[in-house]
């Protein structure tokens, strides 16, 4: 509770500050010690060093979850598109009650901000809280310039239970990592993966056994395939997806994962992906 106290005061008290000054000062704060952003070293300095840069149009395409249709389009991978049941362009725009019962109502430039529609009795308290977010600028908390670029909308799509998440980072258009989040299971378990289905050292992995790592060496090929293709411009880009009816489905493609400041425990691997992420002076390669 203290720590987001402290995160909300920051969020409050620097918010005016030019980009570049409010990330390294949001550094400081998550990890108490100064970003090197002229040579980073660091995976979470890279992250930041990116989001300094400006964005690139194919970013902000990819970055909204509306765009990133036409980007699969573009590829001809019309059908790992997500089912849609409604984009609307604004709050008032969604028909609530005339969607098929359970759907899930999603922000197109934001990530993590949607709501669940289980009965019509979730829709007041729904509404309520897309008021708040649509007055949001997501952009601006975390500096992550590309939702800048994007019209605010609502994605709806049919809500599916106990879906299996599935992401894959990226280095250089090269797929390396496989994160897994077991939903259907109590405690939420979370391992990370490499391509020869090895865990990987990662702070998030949590609360697992070796008997809930799933075997997926059947999926690998058509998973690497995949994600290559959809990462091959980037520099970095975890991309997010999920198996429905043996249809692997992309759900969106995430280029700064939780804002860059998740590994304050974890030096040795931030050290070792940053080596990963190599040169990062350019969103597209």
């Amino acid at each position: 509770m203290k720590q987001k106290y402290l995160k909300s005061l920051f969020f409050f008290a620097f918010h005016g500050l030019p980009d570049r000054l409010y990330t390294q000062l949001m550094y400081l704060f998550y990890f108490r010690r100064w970003p090197n952003f002229k040579n980073p070293n660091l995976y979470t300095e890279k992250i930041q060093a990116l989001k300094l840069l400006p964005v690139h149009s194919l970013v902000a395409q990819c970055a909204d979850k509306v765009t990133l249709r036409d980007y699969l389009a573009s590829l001809d991978l019309q059908q790992h598109l997500t089912d849609v049941l409604d984009i609307a362009d604004s709050l008032g725009d969604i028909r609530w009650y005339e969607y098929p019962l359970p759907y899930i109502v999603k922000i197109s430039n934001a990530s993590g901000h949607n709501a669940v529609i289980r009965s019509f009795d979730d829709i007041p308290k729904a509404i309520k809280q897309f008021q708040v977010w649509s007055n949001i600028d997501f952009s601006q908390r975390y500096r992550e310039r590309y939702y800048r670029c994007a019209k605010q909308r609502f994605v709806i799509e049919p809500y599916i239970e106990n879906l299996r998440d599935i992401r894959i980072h990226c280095f250089h258009g090269e797929p390396t990592f496989i994160a897994y989040s077991f939903v259907e299971i109590t405690g939420n378990p979370k391992v990370m993966l490499d391509f020869n289905c090895q865990v990987e050292k990662y702070p998030f992995t949590r609360n697992y056994t070796i008997e809930q790592v799933p075997d997926i060496k059947d999926d690998l090929p058509e998973l690497y395939q995949l994600a290559k293709k959809l990462s091959t411009p980037f520099t970095y880009v975890r991309v997010d997806t999920y198996r429905i009816n043996n249809v692997i489905k992309i759900g969106e493609m995430t280029f700064t994962p939780l804002a860059g400041l998740a590994l304050r425990d974890a030096f040795d691997v931030d050290m070792r992906w940053g080596t990963l992420m190599g040169d990062c002076s350019q969103w597209v390669r």
